[in-house]
């Protein structure tokens, strides 16, 4: 006898286990260039009971659903490669958070599996950055300042060349807007 025998191996080693429920938990997932972010949403989850499996092409969690028979599991093969050794995996009380590192950083995938669409999974967009934007946040700090100095400068210029077109419901000619760098010599 395993003194150490996961629930989930029970089920699966069963008479019955053709007709365990098998459910697709709700999840998140956001990426980077260097790494993908993906959350299982399970309330009140117990690591001890999850069974993960990262390998570079694939994924799969499972995890007994309490109170009932059947097991919660997501299994798909990644868009590309992982790094199985540098991936990390962070248990809270609404859900397992993993950080899953790609084996070379490049392009962001056009989606996270392969194969058929994840129903449950969505974009984890207070994660979600821009592939081209900023890589930080004193750059997105330095890049609004420049909108707003932007804004500043030409708002009123803007709002004046409105007022004048309202006001005599024709566009003003550009070479009469101060507000405009001169043009190039």
């Amino acid at each position: 006898s395993n003194l150490h025998s996961c629930p989930l191996d029970r089920c699966r080693d069963s008479p019955m286990a053709a007709t365990i429920p098998v459910v697709v938990p709700n999840c998140k997932w956001a990426q980077r260039t260097n790494c993908v972010m993906l959350s299982i949403v399970i309330p009140n989850l117990d690591p001890a009971l999850a069974k993960v499996t990262i390998t570079e092409t694939s994924f799969t969690f499972q995890y007994p659903r309490p109170g009932s028979t059947g097991i919660y599991e997501l299994k798909f093969d990644f868009f590309g490669t992982i790094d199985p050794s540098r991936c990390r995996q962070n248990y809270s009380v609404r859900d397992v958070d993993f950080l899953l590192i790609r084996k070379e950083e490049g392009s962001y995938w056009d989606r996270l599996n392969k194969g058929p669409k994840i129903t449950s999974l969505k974009c984890d967009w207070d994660r979600w950055k821009d592939e081209f934007g900023p890589d930080s946040e004193r750059e997105e700090e330095e890049t609004e300042k420049k909108y707003k100095e932007i804004s500043n400068t030409w708002g009123d210029g803007i709002g004046d060349l409105i007022k004048q077109f309202n006001s005599t419901g024709q566009l003003a000619e550009m070479e009469n807007v101060d507000w405009l760098p001169p043009p190039p010599k």
